[in-house]
């Protein structure tokens, strides 16, 4: 299923359903935060994803605080690593 099929299928369910696009979308990025966790066994994992539909686009993102030394990678990253990225 290409991207744009995929916000088609959005905007077809706000119109069929009468359930509103930000509620949709919000329901979806919440689930595949749960999915990722899920998949990963990483229970704790501060990730967020975003849809936009009007861009077409799905981002993720790895949520880290920087900090001088890193004693948990998964919640945190070096302020080093964080300018590399």
């Amino acid at each position: 299923m290409a991207k744009e099929d995929f916000f088609a299928a959005i905007d077809d369910l706000e119109r069929e359903k009468g359930i509103s696009k930000e509620v949709l979308i919000s329901t979806l990025e919440n689930a595949l935060v749960s999915a990722y966790r899920r998949h990963t066994g990483d229970a704790v994992a501060n990730v967020k994803i975003k849809l936009n539909a009007e861009k077409g686009t799905v981002k993720y993102y790895a949520v880290r605080t920087v900090v001088d030394v890193v004693e948990d990678p998964t919640t945190q990253i070096s302020l080093e690593d964080a300018q590399a990225v």
